[in-house]
């Protein structure tokens, strides 16, 4: 129903051949705080006379971790949505592992998740546990 409203609505717009000022509303948008297990998902159309043209493209690659190509994003719309994604590492104390992607991921039917991480040894920084009881032993 809501798709029939929109291209309804669509279809009774007329273009002035005015600029299209797309900065602002876009600053704005981005700037909104988003819903747990709701990705979101912005569809810009535009008749491609837009003004800053450079400023948008910079915007719009500084959050280009959510954009997806036009066709992709409008098939997975109608899509269910994988969300809250955790991965829970085991790894022995005197290891110390630095994950990514760190954050909210989404996964949409056919998309893969792709992690990577940084696995270091802190031996060194844990206290021997041998040495602490010669410690121990030597004070008493």
């Amino acid at each position: 129903e809501a798709l029939a409203q929109a291209c309804d609505y669509i279809r009774k717009m007329r273009a002035d051949m005015g600029g299209t000022n797309i900065l602002a509303p876009l600053t704005w948008i981005v700037r909104q705080p988003t819903f747990r297990c709701h990705p979101r998902l912005l569809f810009l159309l535009t008749d491609g006379a837009i003004s800053n043209t450079g400023k948008v493209i910079e915007l719009v690659r500084s959050h280009a971790r959510y954009i997806r190509r036009m066709i992709k994003s409008l098939k997975k719309t109608m899509s269910p949505v994988l969300s809250d994604i955790s991965i829970e590492w085991l790894f022995p104390e005197t290891k110390e592992v630095l994950l990514s992607p760190v954050g909210n991921t989404f996964l949409f039917p056919g998309d893969s998740l792709i992690g990577y991480s940084v696995v270091c040894d802190t031996t060194r920084f844990h206290d021997n546990p041998k040495s602490v009881r010669h410690l121990l032993k030597g004070n008493s």
